[in-house]
């Protein structure tokens, strides 16, 4: 395995994620909520309600969005690789943080696709925003009730998953006290960024993560 070097992180000079990164998370964050949100409205009135339509198709219309974001940070982040874990993570926390990240990443593709399934095939289909219809595939009720039944299991991943995330940057930031949420936040710096060094993309993972010695060097393993 390849060396990697890095600069030493202190509270203010910490590697950050790029500002499009750093937007799209909190964009994505916004949107999961306000999608979770409407689904919890819509399945609580009655089914002649006027109102619900409406919102069903901002459902489906943000969970599309959230589809296309989730695609798009992908690529972002390939080109832009993420910055280093901090120091302070100790193995189990980067495996932990490798392990959600990409459950949340597959939840987030998931959970739109077999929403767009059930919706075209068991001929329900919505606009997106109200501007226009996505190709709409034959009526296959059995495809629909499959759909149905991950989009309704899904949605409780959803929930464990983001949890979880949530349990994470309440733990570095309450109990670690690390700046690790500081990485998603823009930069109070205003002096010049100090060089960094990345790992290449996807090497943050829990299997290539470094040994971890606090407030010192990334070492290989």
């Amino acid at each position: 395995m390849r060396s990697i070097s890095r600069t030493t992180q202190t509270a203010d000079r910490m590697e950050r994620y790029t500002p499009v990164a750093q937007a799209l998370h909190w964009l994505t964050a916004v949107l999961m909520l306000t999608a979770v949100v409407l689904a919890w409205v819509f399945m609580a009135m009655p089914n002649a309600a006027g109102s619900r339509f409406a919102l069903i198709t901002l459902h489906k219309s943000i969970g599309q969005t959230i589809f296309f974001l989730a695609v798009f940070r992908q690529i972002w982040r390939y080109r832009h690789p993420p910055p280093l874990m901090n120091g302070r993570f100790t193995r189990w926390e980067a495996c932990a943080a490798w392990w959600n990240h990409w459950l949340l990443y597959a939840i987030m593709i998931l959970m739109p696709l077999s929403g767009y399934i059930l919706a075209t095939v068991a001929a329900r289909p919505s606009p997106y925003f109200w501007l226009f219809y996505w190709p709409q595939p034959s009526h296959i009720p059995v495809l629909a009730h499959a759909a149905l039944r991950v989009h309704l299991i899904g949605q409780f991943f959803v929930y464990a998953f983001v949890g979880l995330h949530i349990l994470g940057a309440g733990w570095h930031v309450l109990v670690r006290r690390d700046g690790t949420l500081d990485r998603m936040l823009p930069s109070q710096d205003q002096k010049p960024a100090e060089s960094a060094s990345f790992h290449p993309n996807g090497s943050n993972r829990c299997t290539d993560s470094q040994t971890v010695v606090p407030h010192g060097p990334a070492v290989d393993r």
